[in-house]
């Protein structure tokens, strides 16, 4: 089983945003030290690992943060405050939420006020959460104006700019595709996101640990590989690591390995670390320099991530078996809005 940049949970996110965020320069020391001060049980000499912030939150059914009601004024402003920096300036920024360091829209605006704009024109978005709305406001750019696409990736890396939507439906459009995949016939086309499902959509739990209990308890022989892009906001490696570091010291998991850096050619393409039972093994890894679609932003370590994964190996430095030199996209797969002069093979 393999989860790249899952919403594993609501609960570890609330309490390692707000780190994300000041240790990527994102918030200023004194932001961060005023939220510390509502460490519950904590004080202003211990990590804020351990804050439990969820305290002055309710998480409702889009997934969106919801200030408690207390008497206490400190606490109200607490309540307030984990809303704000775990929530709130996540999310309108205008810095691109899926990859921190990507500069891929020429927006004008914070992330709210350019989403706020293309729901008016959207009115089934009303009452989503907040990954499906934003997610909905940047896809809207992408197709449906291109002139709000940077032509080139900022990436150094030659990660693909944006989401390559259009590439990415007509390559899973295509016959032998289907038949790799092993998609029926009267299966529909293939489609990037799916409104109906969107727009219905209430989140039932705010944490994956029940399921990751239920998976070590079965018995059942199995591997996963939790891995993320650490560039991404949306669905931090923060989250996975704090979620995961928790189940394993609850469950005692031992750890063979510890973390350290696993390479990609000569160069270390991000870390890895392993824990272990009786029946399971969870490979907690890290993509450097990735966001939230790793395979688009970082494609040879994840291909070779991937590769390593499926055949078993611990060292996901092993080289794989194919020419992972970087070529131009095919014509083909480069979007409705490629422009030959306008865009350079070495950024695609």
């Amino acid at each position: 089983m393999a989860v790249g940049n899952g919403m594993v949970s609501v609960i570890q996110d609330i309490r390692s945003l707000p780190d994300f965020m000041y240790f990527h320069g994102i918030y200023g020391k004194s932001d961060w030290d005023n939220l510390h001060s509502c460490c519950p049980g904590g004080d202003t000499g211990t990590t804020t690992s351990y804050c439990n912030y969820d305290y002055f939150v309710t998480v409702d059914q889009y997934g969106d943060l919801i200030p408690k009601n207390f008497t206490n004024p400190q606490d109200q402003n607490c309540a307030n405050m984990v809303v704000n920096l775990a929530f709130t300036r996540v999310w309108a920024t205008g810095n691109f939420i899926y990859d921190l360091y990507q500069d891929c829209y020429t927006q004008s605006t914070a992330m709210f006020g350019s989403a706020a704009s293309e729901m008016k024109a959207k009115p089934s978005y009303d009452g989503r959460t907040r990954f499906v709305q934003n997610f909905a406001a940047q896809m809207s750019g992408i197709t449906g104006s291109a002139s709000m696409l940077d032509p080139l990736s900022t990436d150094g890396f030659g990660g693909f700019q944006c989401y390559m939507v259009d590439g990415a439906t007509r390559y899973l459009s295509q016959k032998h595709v289907r038949k790799a995949l092993h998609v029926p016939d009267f299966v529909q086309s293939w489609d990037f996101c799916s409104d109906i499902v969107g727009n219905n959509y209430i989140m039932e739990y705010n944490d994956t640990t029940s399921v990751f209990q239920d998976i070590l308890n079965s018995g059942y022989n199995l591997r996963m590989l939790i891995y993320n892009g650490d560039a991404d906001t949306a669905c931090s490696m923060f989250e996975a690591e704090w979620m995961i570091e928790s189940f394993a010291r609850i469950n005692k998991l031992a750890v063979p390995s510890v973390r350290g850096p696993w390479m990609y050619g000569q160069q270390i393409a991000g870390y890895t670390k392993r824990f272990q039972n009786t029946n399971i093994t969870i490979d907690l890894l890290t993509v450097k320099g990735a966001g939230h679609f790793v395979p688009t932003d970082r494609p040879g370590p994840a291909l070779q991530m991937i590769t390593n994964f499926i055949a078993g190996h611990s060292n996901y430095g092993n080289p794989v078996p194919f020419d992972t030199t970087r070529q131009p996209l095919l014509a083909q797969f480069t979007g409705a809005d490629y422009e030959p002069g306008i865009h350079s093979p070495n950024f695609n």
